[in-house]
Formats: structure tokens, C-alpha cells, sequence
């Protein structure tokens, strides 16, 4: 999450909530009521969704004006998008030189493989950090290429292992949201997996299986892009991360991928029972806001495969709800209902609430590996768990 512009603590949540939705309309096509967007609860809200830079191109081509204030932060949101985006695409260079001299392979993964492809495409489309997959087992080599690269390993989680640079001294935090001047890390992924509550759905192999060639490097297909950002933006909605501009950017592959049978195959040849709600939120929400007739097909063939509660809870959610600005707001249970789609699960699930395994504990973000770190996650997560039963 790059940093947000301005603080939050003194924004009225409901006065956020209405901000939210008036510019999720704006977003999807719609119209809302401008008039009444207060320019600091907006630059708010759209820091947390991602959006301000699409909405920058939208005013410099006419089609959205909200007023000389809020247009020209929007002009410079857009930017200062263009350019970070240019700084990231040469480091991520610079990374594959290194890597191709030290003869491991490394795929760009998700905006990664975006912005080498095509970065006019998609200026409008920030980014905190370069994700990529690297599956080489030997981790001081892998260290070494990035090393050569200019960075440094500066943590680990399940999930990935983040590189920063090596001379990252006490360099700023601007607050002005995309500024290319804000941290730029590596997510080095060993394999492109997201778990949820103990379920966990690896598709590395359907990423490496539909490779493409640009420049050079080996990128995912679109129809292997699709998937993984369904997965992802599945995970993130269940999870309360969730931004505006995932559902823009799920829609517009699913597009260029000439609709949705790269993930439709996936779904089904890896069990369709387990893995249909991997992907369902992500295609019921796209289907929802963008009107999609790929999406809004696909949605009631996967609708029969997922607990009955997550179809009803997905149409009356709101993207306040679901971000990580509403997170707190939501039952400290309700994830168990909507994912489960039997006693046996709800069971497994509270359990996993109750007494996490490590691994659990990792896979909902707390940072670090071995058993030191795994005893330190323990606190924190029953610390949390009586906040959020507590208010």
C-alpha cells in the first residue's frame, strides 16, 4: 500500500463510507453527486483505492471535472504515477540483467509483467512494489542476483522474501499518495500461491505452463494473468484489502484475454468444489461493477460451487467495507460463513481462528520466519482477536 495522502484519524467514517461509494459510481461509469465531495475526504479515498491517477487521465481528456482543486491534484496524481511507474520498469531491468547473468530464472508477476509489456497502457495503474517469482532454491544465490541489482533482503513471510535497496538510508516518506520518490521494493514470490483461513491454492504451474515472450523475458499470458489476479482479488475482498482499481484492472485482462476460459480451465482441471471461491468474489464483484458479460456469465456457473452466503454478502458490500479503511468494522467470524460450505469447514475454520497454526499466522501477514518469530506472532494475534470482540 503506497502511503496515503494526509491522515485519516480525524475523517468521520461514514462522512469516508459516502466518499467511498459516490466515487465507486464515478469509477465504474456512473454518475455521483460531485458537488458534494469534500476535497480532503476524497484525496483520502482515493489514496486508499488507488484510483487518483485514473481519474487524473480522466480529466486531462475532459470526460470528469471535479473542480480547479481536486483536477489539478488529480493532473498530478497521474504524473507523478507516469514517472514512478518509468523507475520501476528500469530497476525491474536492471533486476532481470543481474538475474540473467547469474543464470536464474525470475518471472515478473501482476504489474510487473504489466508495465515491461506495455507502461502507456496502463499509466493510469499504481504500484507500491515489483512482484516476481523466483522458484531457485538457493536462497544466497538468489540474494547475491538481487545484491548485484542494488537490493538488499530486508524481510520475509510465507509468502515472499522483500528486497529494498541496499543504501536505503533515512530516505523520505512523501504523504502525497503515488509519489515516485516513495520506496520501491521487490516481492520475490517462490511460488504464486495466496492461502485463505488454512485453504491454500498454489497455480504456479499454470503461470509457467502460459509464458509469453516481451523483449526477452518471459511474462504470463493474459489468460494466465487472469487467473492470478482472480485469485488475488478473491483473497483481498475476503480479506479486506481490497482497492478500486483491482476490479478496473481484473476486468481490463479478462478482456485482453478474450474472456475467461484460461481461468475456467484452471478451476476445473485442480477441482472445482475447492477452488471455485479462489475466484468467485473476484468475478461476482467484476460481473457487479463493470458490467462485464463474460464475467456476469461466469458468475452464476461458479455461483452453484460456493457457500450460499457469499453471493448475497458480495452484492450489498461496499468497497468501504471491503478495504482495509473498514476492515475493523466487520464481524470477527463472518469470513467463516461465507467461505465454508459445510459444518466440517465452519469447524476447521474456528478452530484456525482460535488456535492458528504458524503457518496460519504467516499467511495473514505477520512478518518474520523461524520459531522466534512464529512465538512473537502469537500475542499480537490474540491481542487482536480481543480487540475486534471487544470493539
Amino acid at each position: 500500500m503506497p502511503a496515503m495522502i494526509d491522515t485519516w484519524n480525524n475523517v468521520d467514517r461514514e462522512v469516508l463510507r459516502d466518499a467511498t461509494s459516490q466515487l465507486a459510481l464515478l469509477t465504474f461509469g456512473g454518475r455521483c453527486r460531485m458537488s458534494n465531495l469534500d476535497p480532503h475526504v476524497t484525496r483520502l479515498a482515493c489514496g486508499i483505492h488507488g484510483i487518483a491517477p485514473f481519474f487524473g487521465t480522466q480529466v486531462r481528456s475532459g470526460t470528469v471535472s471535479f473542480g480547479d482543486e481536486l483536477d489539478a491534484w488529480f493532473v498530478g496524481q497521474s504524473e507523478h504515477n507516469r514517472r514512478r511507474l518509468t523507475l520501476m520498469r528500469d530497476e525491474l531491468c536492471v533486476t532481470f540483467d543481474a538475474f540473467k547473468r547469474a543464470g536464474i530464472e525470475i518471472i515478473p508477476l501482476k504489474g510487473s509483467a504489466m508495465i515491461l509489456d506495455d507502461l502507456d497502457t496502463i499509466a493510469w495503474r499504481p504500484m507500491a512494489d515489483l512482484d516476481v517469482l523466483v522458484s531457485d532454491p538457493d536462497k544466497r544465490q538468489v540474494d547475491l542476483a538481487f545484491a548485484h541489482a542494488g537490493y538488499c533482503l530486508h524481510g520475509q513471510s510465507w509468502k515472499h522474501r522483500q528486497y529494498g535497496p541496499c543504501d536505503a538510508g533515512d530516505r523520505p516518506l512523501f504523504t502525497d499518495s503515488e509519489h515516485p520518490g516513495n520506496p520501491r521494493n521487490i516481492e520475490s514470490h517462490p511460488a504464486v500461491a495466496e492461502m485463505f483461513r488454512g485453504f491454500r491454492w498454489d497455480i504456479t504451474p499454470w503461470i509457467m505452463n502460459n509464458l509469453r515472450q516481451v523483449d526477452g523475458v518471459s511474462i504470463p499470458t493474459d489468460r494466465a494473468m487472469s487467473l492470478h489476479l482472480a485469485v488475488h482479488l478473491s483473497v483481498s475482498i475476503l480479506e479486506a484489502t481490497t482497492r478500486m482499481i483491482h476490479i478496473l484492472d481484473f476486468a481490463r485482462v479478462v478482456d485482453q484475454a478474450g474472456g475467461v476460459s484460461g481461468i475456467r480451465q484452471a478451476v476445473e482441471k485442480s477441482g472445482i468444489e475447492q477452488h471455485a471461491r479462489f475466484i468467485y468474489p473476484a468475478v461476482a464483484l467484476a460481473a457487479q461493477w463493470t458490467a462485464h458479460s463474460h464475467l456476469q456469465a461466469y458468475e452464476k456457473e461458479l455461483r452453484p460451487h460456493v457457500s450460499p452466503a457469499l453471493p448475497p454478502w458480495l452484492a450489498r458490500v461496499d468497497f468501504h467495507d471491503i478495504s482495509w479503511a473498514g476492515r475493523e468494522d466487520r464481524g470477527v467470524l463472518d469470513r467463516v460463513g461465507l467461505w465454508a460450505r459445510s459444518p466440517a469447514e465452519r469447524l476447521r475454520m474456528l478452530s484456525c481462528t482460535i488456535l492458528p497454526s504458524p503457518a496460519l499466522l504467516a499467511s495473514a501477514g505477520y512478518s518474520g520466519s523461524g520459531p522466534l518469530a512464529a512465538v512473537s506472532w502469537y500475542p499480537k494475534h490474540y491481542r487482536h482477536l480481543m480487540r475486534r470482540i471487544l470493539g
